[in-house]
């Protein structure tokens, strides 16, 4: 998308995102169709009952070499998705906020120790630093 984006603008970018997206849409639409006719059979049912330990194993595999933080959300997912009927997508914003938060968080602590600022007060409209005089 990057390089759709940079070589031909807004247009390119879309093109780009198209290309990557569609193709996936286009081939789990028509296995859902194929699903929806032929899903009450019972080697089917088998096949895709090993295909979905195969995708928990894969999940987990790219995750082990991740850091902490994304192996707690990922297994966090897996809790509530064994424990609970709550839909996918509630958990991807979940995980998605929790990340934001923990970037943001990292973020606001790296500024802290670079400029030793440790508490920030707001004197006369301005910031200033904690401790710092009124002139």
């Amino acid at each position: 998308m990057v390089f759709g984006l940079r070589f031909r603008g807004i247009s390119g970018g879309i093109a780009a995102f198209a290309g990557l997206v569609g193709p996936p849409v286009v081939i789990v639409t028509i296995l859902a169709a194929l699903y929806a006719r032929s899903g009450e059979i019972g080697a089917l049912r088998r096949i895709l009952a090993g295909v979905s330990c195969v995708a928990v194993g894969l999940i987990l595999a790219l995750t082990s070499d991740q850091t902490w933080p994304a192996a707690l959300v990922t297994l966090a997912a897996a809790a509530l998705a064994f424990a609970t009927r709550l839909n996918p997508l509630w958990m991807l914003l979940a995980g998605g906020m929790f990340g934001f938060c923990w970037r943001y968080l990292r973020k606001i602590g790296r500024q802290v120790r670079r400029t030793g600022i440790w508490a920030i007060q707001v004197q006369n409209g301005r910031q200033a630093r904690a401790g710092e005089r009124d002139r």
